[in-house]
């Protein structure tokens, strides 16, 4: 094997990505675009091993087993460190249903497929991604993923030449850029969390490093190559600071941070500004630990989040953020440094340890993952089952009346109902509250998350909710309307949504045309239109607001209560912080208020200014505004929710 020459301004490079990441994921609104530094990694991480693997097969020395014994002494000493630690962590202070996530993820990053997990976790009810202590592999086992492939293909194409090798790459590195923009705009968490949508990142290192390695590419003069440093910075530091949306990635915008990259690693030496700045002993010193500090930071934020009963202060967030910079250097000088030497430690040494490791961190997660992460413990199981099962996602009459057909038997209590309930998850956690309220009650449910009851219109942002959805979003609404007119039966529309998606600054609307508007005052006029022409059709419409909710977890805060013994009321709502948290949707329903009926679930829900997470042991909340199926029978009860629908005729 080749050495190849040490660069300082690449370490540099590598504290410059890892700082935003860390104080992103500390909540640090200054750096919003700080997701970005995991695409600088990718650039980085593939340019160093594609130079790596051409200068051994330059000299006929590449062998798959060394290199793989190269990635396991380079990854796997401190990954398995950190998830060590993790372990008493999540038994003590973690509630059985987040046990069984993290058990999950244990065995996922063992096998480098957490990215898969979590891709297939993600969902409007899935635990907040915050929250789960190795959520950050899955950059890890996308590497991973890479580098099964990688070598493969340069040693089957390498008689070829490099100008061969260098288009086939770039060939793929192209498909899955296009792949990823239309994932972006498609089905954006896919394109986030999995291999072909991300492999161009490392296809474009990959490439450089290639060309470099056979000199293929040089730089030019001193000037030209400080003026092409300098923009690859202005680039990278351009996307920290005016990109906010994680799930736009890694479409075409990803090409700022990306070319970027490549601008400093092929441009800035240590001859120029740039390269002498990135090669400061400062900087050069965190991008050796840089690593590890992207290993510990996620766990100590999770794991401060799930002890705290609220989020955490940014105070809190900054020093635990300097700690992980400590713990990144006890990891690196101790766990890191050690097995990178071969005299300490042997190749077979080093492939049992990965594969007791791997086997033992799977054993643990089978067994947490099998025992619904009570891991044997009964006493937790006497304590958490009943909470856990009251609190769980609140679908309504059924699981499946999420985006179901309208009229599905199982979103309908009689094939002629007196009463539709339309809109988004706030509608359907008030089918309990109808039917407590009027036992023998005709309705049906047409719901779909997020979807509110607006003809249309739909949200959309630039994450998750893109076009495709907002055309299906109405494409839905339309078939509820129609269903409503052609049910002679139906008298009322129970009309409900969190209206925050239609209201607040991150949000738009997109028109049937495609046309993209603000939302708030476009919301108001669309939303007023349909009311109307549900009254024109003779159907009464009634809204029916969100709960009042402070954007914390309240389902989650009463686990919490359980696992730290704390009185639940420190999970109560406080009216007044409810309505400053969401003054738009607000002053959205007060408006509508003035000319259509609005039903206020505060309410039933708040006495003397508190909203009660529990009323007699029993949870209403079931997560940060949701109703429990309990909760949504007390406040329909409490409000005598037919009669008030029916009393607005």
């Amino acid at each position: 094997m080749q050495i190849m020459q040490y660069r300082r301004e690449i370490d540099g490079l590598r504290a410059l990505a890892v700082l935003p990441v860390i104080l992103f994921h500390a909540g640090v609104s200054s750096f919003r675009g700080g997701f970005i530094g995991v695409d600088i990694f990718f650039v980085i991480s593939g340019y160093l091993i594609s130079q790596i693997i051409v200068a051994d097969l330059k000299i006929n020395n590449f062998s798959i087993v060394n290199f793989y014994e190269r990635r396991f002494r380079r990854i796997l000493p401190a990954l398995f460190f950190v998830m060590l630690i993790c372990l008493p962590f999540s038994w003590y202070w973690l509630s059985p249903a987040d046990a069984k996530d993290f058990s999950k993820s244990l065995i996922a990053v063992s096998i480098f497929s957490s990215n898969i997990l979590f891709w297939r976790e993600v969902g409007y009810f899935a635990s907040a991604a915050e929250l789960k202590p190795l959520l950050h592999t899955w950059s890890l086992a996308i590497e991973e993923q890479f580098y099964i492939f990688f070598p493969l293909i340069l040693i089957l194409t390498w008689k070829l030449g490099t100008k061969a090798i260098v288009v086939l790459i770039g060939l793929a590195a192209i498909a899955s850029l296009g792949l990823a923009h239309l994932g972006a705009q498609v089905n954006p968490d896919a394109a986030f969390f999995l291999l072909p949508t991300r492999g161009w990142e490392l296809a474009v290192g990959a490439i450089v490093g290639i060309l470099h390695a056979n000199k293929s590419i040089e730089g030019g003069d001193r000037n030209s190559n400080n003026y092409l440093a300098c923009l690859g910075l202005c680039l990278i530091f351009y996307s920290f600071y005016f990109f906010s949306e994680p799930q736009s990635f890694p479409s075409v915008y990803a090409l700022l941070p990306v070319g970027g990259t490549v601008l400093v690693l092929l441009f800035a030496t240590q001859q120029t500004l740039p390269g002498r700045l990135l090669g400061t002993s400062g900087l050069v010193r965190i991008g050796l630990i840089s690593y590890s500090a992207y290993l510990w930071h996620q766990p100590l934020f999770a794991f401060a989040r799930q002890r705290s009963m609220t989020e955490p202060s940014l105070s809190l967030m900054i020093v635990l953020s300097c700690i992980t910079l400590v713990f990144a250097w006890v990891s690196w000088r101790f766990i890191e440094q050690p097995f990178r030497i071969k005299q300490k430690i042997s190749r077979n040494g080093v492939f049992v340890f990965a594969t007791v490791g791997s086997l033992l961190f799977i054993s643990v997660g089978l067994i947490g993952y099998l025992t619904d992460g009570y891991f044997y413990r009964d006493n937790y199981k006497q304590i958490f089952s009943k909470l856990e099962e009251q609190i769980r996602p609140n679908q309504g009459l059924n699981s499946i009346c999420d985006g179901a057909i309208v009229g599905t038997p199982e979103c309908k209590t009689h094939e002629n109902p007196e009463v539709i309930l339309w809109g988004d998850s706030n509608a359907m956690h008030l089918a309990q509250a109808l039917a407590a309220s009027h036992p023998n009650l005709k309705f049906l449910q047409a719901t779909m998350s997020v979807c509110g009851p607006i003809l249309d219109i739909a949200p959309i942002n630039n994450t998750k909710y893109v076009r495709e959805w907002s055309t299906q979003c109405m494409r839905f609404n339309d078939s509820v309307f129609e269903y409503i007119k052609q049910h002679k039966s139906i008298k009322y529309a129970v009309v409900s949504s969190a209206f925050r998606q239609y209201t607040a600054l991150d949000w738009s609307v997109m028109l049937k045309n495609g046309e993209i508007l603000s939302a708030n005052q476009n919301s108001i006029k669309y939303f007023k239109e349909t009311l109307r022409r549900l009254q024109d059709i003779g159907i009464q419409p009634v809204v029916v607001s969100p709960t009042p909710q402070d954007g914390h977890n309240i389902g989650r805060c009463l686990l919490k209560s359980k696992v730290f013994n704390i009185n639940s009321e420190a999970c109560d709502v406080r009216l007044d912080v409810a309505k400053a948290k969401e003054p738009h949707v607000y002053e959205f329903l007060s408006e509508i208020d003035k000319s259509y009926p609005v039903i206020w679930l505060g309410d039933a829900m708040c006495v003397n200014g508190i909203c009660k997470a529990t009323v007699d042991s029993t949870p209403i909340y079931a997560d940060v505004g949701h109703l429990t199926r309990a909760g949504s029978a007390y406040v329909g009860t409490k409000l005598n929710l037919y009669k008030l629908i029916t009393d607005t005729k």
